[in-house]
């Protein structure tokens, strides 16, 4: 029914699923265009797109170069 590539994922389980660095390490990576930020989901919410996160985890490095 729901694709899960089009799930959004919470910062608890974006971090499970980049290694677990430091909140602070990937907001700063966002503020260089190293990684990808999160989509507004609720006037008080963010969350990361499954499918970004997985395509960053793939190749953080090319990730940087083409977004």
């Amino acid at each position: 029914m729901f694709d899960d590539e089009d799930t959004f994922i919470n910062l608890k389980e974006m971090k499970a699923k980049t290694g677990s660095k430091a909140t602070s390490t990937y907001y700063r990576w966002m503020e260089q265009g190293l990684f990808p930020k999160p989509e507004r989901i609720g006037p008080n919410s963010v969350a990361w797109r499954l499918s970004v996160i997985k395509e960053w985890a793939a190749n953080p490095l090319a990730w940087s170069e083409n977004h």
